[in-house]
């Protein structure tokens, strides 16, 4: 009978799965791809046998953290309880000096908390992730978020180390309101927390039930290294204003700050200095600690490295990105978690293109994966035209002094048409139609002047464009389609055309409405996954177009 291994190496750290299984049930959850997260857990291996892979594994060093259960919450039961002591047990007893990771969202008892006071007096680098993100119990059916609540009293009393685990972040909890009222509370009890999006691989995307952008983008959510609403991740990296409260999309620099140490595998990389929110004394202390290592150096740790967990004979192709402190191997596939004890012992952080075939892993930064921020939900259109639908259609009137004639909803329609066109026009670059001395050239000014155009027919018709029932709009193709179906029911409607009833709705003004809407939403997320900024752009194309009426004489 083949040993079953219980000992994995994941993006951060190195784990001990020897148990599986999880009854919360939450409908985000990983195990969710064969019913593991409504299973009961399973012991696969007992804690002696774990500890013994741990110590011989191919990954195992003094420095990389342990994570302890992670294919189950160790709080749980009673019997996951009991197992995780035996589990520090044989730790100590075998002189594992690694810092240790427990993540949980369930209770933990005060007998266990007054164990681990103890423990932290042998050792001080216990560290608690307490994984609260604000969510109810529709996305996490047998969770007690009140018991994790006092899980953050508790452990903090007891001067326990918190690291908070701000995830999944996903529509529901992504509100300005939701997320000040989740770090409103966290903030009392620890500085740092550990933001992601929501991790996706193939195996369990079509389980996710509650976030509808997901299935329409599927193939881009599994290439993705995480997916995020936008409003969060605009919140935190474009808004963020919470002070002495850090925030951090990498584990190894939360731990670092949770443990007083330098974290050198991400200094100077893309997240140290675009996503991790730190305090200005943490990086003053990776700047110390940082010694650039010669090309020597480096090739021959790496050679010496991936032999011991590769067995890789022929000779390695790199770039070296010094700048940003990251080495991409160029000739090797290697697993995330190959990547992982890489950047972990090289103190460099070590990427690949592709990882290795049948790596079952979540996709990561470390293979060059890019989060997926999707647009277009209905806080986010709200909020825009709260702030600008009034403003366009002054603008509109103001511009009457400029037309030779009166525009109607027709001519209007005529001139979103031109507006869509230079849109398409900048966006593919086509040499052939190109006018020449035509300023048409930024996309985002193009992209408004659409808007503007939408919100001047919805003015006229006297529609709602709040109302929006569906923001899951992103192809392209849709936009002649939506624009000659508005084109034609208007003609109709004005007595040019023939009038067809249409099915499905009531009158045809219901099909205008509904369109209407649609397009909005359309050239809404066009801007955002062309990675606009719509409202400087809209709040530019107002300043300027004001500025120009302000000196028009006729």
């Amino acid at each position: 009978m083949s040993k079953i291994n219980v000992i994995e190496m994941h993006a951060t750290w190195l784990t001990i799965n020897s148990i599986i299984g999880c009854t919360n049930g939450c409908k985000y959850c990983f195990l969710q791809s064969s019913n593991g997260n409504i299973s009961k857990p399973k012991i696969l291996v007992n804690p002696k046998e774990a500890i013994n892979q741990l110590l011989l594994s191919k990954y195992y060093t003094s420095d990389i953290p342990i994570n302890l259960l992670p294919n189950t919450d160790p709080f749980l039961n009673e019997y996951n309880i009991k197992y995780l002591e035996q589990l520090f047990t044989l730790l100590n007893e075998k002189q594992v000096t690694n810092n240790l990771i427990i993540v949980t969202k369930c209770y933990i008892p005060d007998y266990f908390i007054n164990y681990i006071k103890k423990l932290i007096n042998i050792r001080d680098n216990i560290v608690f992730y307490l994984s609260y993100s604000g969510l109810d119990n529709y996305i996490e059916p047998n969770v007690n978020h009140e018991k994790i609540k006092e899980n953050f009293i508790n452990l903090n009393k007891h001067g326990i180390k918190i690291i908070h685990y701000f995830r999944p972040l996903v529509p529901m909890n992504s509100t300005q309101e939701k997320i000040d009222e989740v770090l409103g509370f966290v903030k009392k009890y620890t500085n740092i927390s550990v933001i992601t999006g929501l991790k996706l691989k193939e195996n369990f995307i079509d389980k996710i039930n509650f976030w509808d952008e997901i299935g329409d983008r599927r193939n881009e959510s599994i290439k993705a290294e995480g997916v995020w609403p936008e409003q969060a991740y605009n919140y935190f990296y474009k808004n963020y204003q919470m002070k002495d409260h850090y925030v951090f999309q990498t584990n190894l620099c939360a731990l670092s700050l949770s443990t007083g140490k330098s974290c050198l595998a991400y200094y100077k990389s893309l997240e140290c200095k675009n996503c991790n929110i730190c305090p200005l004394k943490q990086r003053e202390l990776c700047k110390n600690s940082y010694n650039s290592m010669n090309y020597d150096e480096i090739e021959l740790k790496l050679k010496e490295n991936i032999n011991k967990i590769a067995n890789q004979k022929k000779s390695i192709n790199y770039i070296l990105d010094i700048d940003n402190n990251m080495l991409t191997l160029e000739n090797i596939k290697l697993s995330i978690g190959d990547l992982s004890y890489l950047t972990n012992v090289m103190n460099l952080k070590i990427c690949t293109n592709e990882k290795k075939d049948k790596d079952n892993y979540f996709n990561t930064s470390l293979i060059n994966a890019k989060p997926l921020i999707l647009p277009g939900n209905m806080s986010n259109t709200n909020h825009f035209l709260d702030k600008y639908y009034t403003r366009a259609i002054e603008l509109k009137i103001r511009f009457k002094k400029t037309e030779p004639k009166d525009w109607d909803v027709m001519t209007t329609l005529a001139e979103l048409t031109v507006q869509i066109g230079h849109v398409f026009n900048v966006k593919f670059k086509y040499k052939i139609f190109n006018e020449k001395n035509r300023n048409i050239i930024d996309i985002g000014d193009e992209v408004c002047d659409v808007l503007l155009q939408i919100c001047y027919i919805a003015y006229l018709e006297d529609i709602n464009l709040k109302n929006i029932k569906n923001h899951n709009f992103y192809d392209l193709n849709f936009i002649p389609i939506i624009l000659g179906q508005l084109m034609e029911t208007f003609m109709e409607e004005k007595g040019y055309r023939y009038y067809k009833k249409r099915d499905g709705y009531l009158t045809n003004k219901d099909f205008i409405i509904e369109r209407i809407r649609n397009l909005f939403a359309l050239i809404y997320n066009l801007g955002i996954i062309n990675g606009i900024d719509l409202e400087y752009e809209f709040e530019k194309m107002l300043k300027d177009a004001n500025g120009f009426l302000d000196n028009y004489n006729v």
